[in-house]
């Protein structure tokens, strides 16, 4: 949200702060602290956003985003996985993507 933005002098955005060891993110470079700004051109400036986008992609579709690092954008290609921590019963009866980029 934007106090966060303005906490750590970035940009609106969506924050990593975590990433899964062997997971999409850790494979494609991603770092806690990261802010995620855009996919694919489409910009994400809350955490809503950045479903309804991921929403339209399926595990294995390879995407990029634009991170803000270190005071610049970065442009990171991700191959997105499945979500191993959302058991199958609850992505058949939810609104869980199932899809993990970090």
């Amino acid at each position: 949200d934007e106090i966060q933005s303005r906490f750590y002098n970035g940009p609106m955005g969506v924050l990593i702060r975590a990433i899964q060891d062997g997971g999409a993110g850790d494979l494609a470079g991603l770092k806690v602290g990261d802010i995620i700004i855009d996919i694919e051109g489409e910009t994400i400036t809350t955490a809503q956003e950045l479903h309804e986008v991921m929403d339209e992609y399926k595990a294995g579709d390879v995407i990029v985003l634009t991170v803000y690092r270190d005071g610049r954008d970065v442009k990171v290609k991700v191959t997105l996985q499945e979500d191993k921590s959302i058991p199958d019963s609850v992505k058949q009866n939810s609104n869980a993507t199932g899809k993990n980029i970090t």
